[in-house]
């Protein structure tokens, strides 16, 4: 039993971990180094004390006890810079059998099984994005012109049929969320986020409505059903419609832009890509042990408990560094070595347990055919060394905001 008078320790007692500082966005790899050798320690982070893990064994152990870690975030304005949905509970922020009875509303759309039924018309999209690049000769942004884009042909354009001229909404959305940050102490969002949630909010709205009318046999569909039959209440269908136009743009876009970081920064797994597109499957997911678009998750004690050598107080953040987990050389020997052949499938990037991220394998599979049509449509490419790769992102992502390739000028045939 631990003290019912059980506090936190003094945050300016406590060494930081700096998670919110852009200088660890643009380069968090040296804190793994210390923090995958500990077990979980406390830190003060954003001036608060926290708990904070790194090692995969214990982040893979907290992410399966939902008796003593929540995924439900208390009401409180430190925890406003999280707050994507604006005060509701998304599918992510709950703990079973909660959870459960969300996710089953929209497993079958992203089973592996339903996913790669898509792989033709991903391909087709892919195929449009690079053409006009490879007719051109000329630099080119992944970002602005394969990554972003794609991510919303794929998600509201083939999965959601979304109208293009509606994308925009959506985009600006997610944009919006990336400034949460800003988050005034007493939780008063930017206005910017106000005003792309509420006219996001007002076209869910809309889609919800309008399935009375013309039901649709898709994801939205088998949503409002549930929401009709009783399993949903009326916040949890509009949160779940919501975060199906939002929830993976970001995501299937940072993907996307790490892989042609990571690949063009070493040149020696480049040459064996080019070689061979058919390993970009194996290449996909060392980005994503490497340089996952996530650093990091938080669970929140649920009761007064001991997590390795900590006393822990119940409310308490827990950081679990996910992207951390990657370096851990328990799990990954060698763990700062870039290696598309080390087949690193067990990573973390993704979460673990129920709460694996339900996209992952649309976003494996997007990122998987980019990267093979690259190879093998593209002349050899390289990072552009005039412009160096800055990151943004939501406040747990490490977001590429461009990154310019150059493409090799072709020789003439004799």
């Amino acid at each position: 039993m631990l003290d019912e008078a059980l506090r936190a320790p003094d945050a300016t007692a406590l060494p930081v971990a700096p998670l919110f500082d852009p200088a660890y966005k643009a380069n968090p790899y040296p804190w793994y180094r210390e923090w995958t050798r500990m077990g979980p320690f406390w830190a003060s982070v954003a001036g608060q004390p926290a708990v904070v893990a790194a090692r995969h064994a214990d982040v893979a152990a907290i992410y399966l006890d939902h008796a003593r870690f929540s995924s439900v975030k208390p009401p409180s304005p430190d925890m406003a810079r999280f707050d994507f949905f604006n005060g509701l509970q998304d599918m992510t922020h709950t703990d079973p059998p909660d959870h459960g009875r969300l996710r089953r509303t929209v497993n079958p759309t992203f089973a592996p099984g339903s996913v790669i039924r898509l792989q033709a018309g991903i391909q087709r999209l892919i195929d449009d994005r690079i053409a006009p690049i490879r007719a051109s000769g000329a630099p080119f942004d992944v970002m602005g012109q394969i990554a972003r884009p794609l991510s919303l042909d794929v998600l509201l354009g083939l999965l959601l049929r979304v109208p293009r001229e509606d994308y925009g909404i959506f985009q600006a959305m997610t944009e919006a969320m990336a400034l949460l940050g800003e988050t005034t102490p007493d939780g008063r969002k930017p206005q910017a986020y106000r005003d792309a949630w509420a006219a996001g909010e007002a076209y869910c709205r809309r889609v919800i409505a309008a399935q009375a009318e013309r039901p649709t046999d898709d994801v939205i569909g088998a949503v409002v059903r549930a929401f009709r039959a009783g399993t949903l209440s009326e916040a949890e269908v509009l949160v779940m419609v919501i975060n199906l136009f939002v929830g993976g743009l970001s995501t299937i876009a940072t993907l996307i832009g790490n892989a042609f970081v990571q690949i063009l920064s070493h040149p020696d797994q480049h040459a064996l890509l080019e070689a061979d597109p058919d390993r970009a499957g194996d290449a996909t997911d060392e980005v994503l042990r490497f340089d996952s678009p996530g650093l990091f998750n938080y669970k929140f004690a649920a009761c007064d408990l001991t997590l390795g050598d900590l006393s822990v107080p119940q409310g308490t953040v827990v950081y679990l560094i996910h992207q951390g987990t990657g370096f851990d050389a328990s799990v990954f020997p060698d763990p700062e070595r870039f290696d598309i052949g080390r087949r690193a499938r067990h990573h973390l990037s993704f979460g673990y347990g129920v709460h694996f991220c339900i996209g992952a394998h649309l976003a494996r599979l997007v990122t998987r055919l980019v990267l093979a049509s690259a190879m093998r449509d593209l002349p050899p490419l390289a990072l552009d060394p005039a412009r160096p790769v800055r990151y943004g992102g939501w406040e747990q992502e490490r977001a590429p905001l461009a990154v310019w390739i150059e493409q090799a000028i072709r020789t003439p045939a004799a």
